[in-house]
């Protein structure tokens, strides 16, 4: 989505590099993201206990303390559905719950 002034929010503007194992995707906004400059680890972790998921991140923004805000109360929901497609997906595939 383009907003007023040319900046980008959504799948524009963002780099993803899926590492090797397979189990970690890093998302780099580029310039002219709304959330540029930022950066999210997201790390699958399989053990014999279950499966943990770490999200690691840092940045700026671009639209100041009120896109801060919605970042604060909508990113930890957006996460929570991540975290949810990721379990549905290891528990099709892999089995356990």
């Amino acid at each position: 989505m383009t907003l007023p002034g040319g900046l980008y929010i959504g799948d524009a503007r963002v780099d993803i590099y899926g590492q090797p194992d397979g189990l970690e995707v890093d998302n780099v906004t580029m310039p002219g993201h709304l959330l540029y400059f930022g950066f999210v680890s997201r790390v699958a972790t399989v053990t014999d206990d279950g499966i943990y998921l770490t999200t690691y991140g840092y940045g700026t923004n671009l639209g100041g303390s009120a896109v801060a805000l919605a970042n604060q109360i909508f990113g930890p929901k957006l996460f929570a559905t991540q975290d949810n497609l990721t379990k549905q997906y290891f528990s099709q595939h892999f089995g356990g719950n």
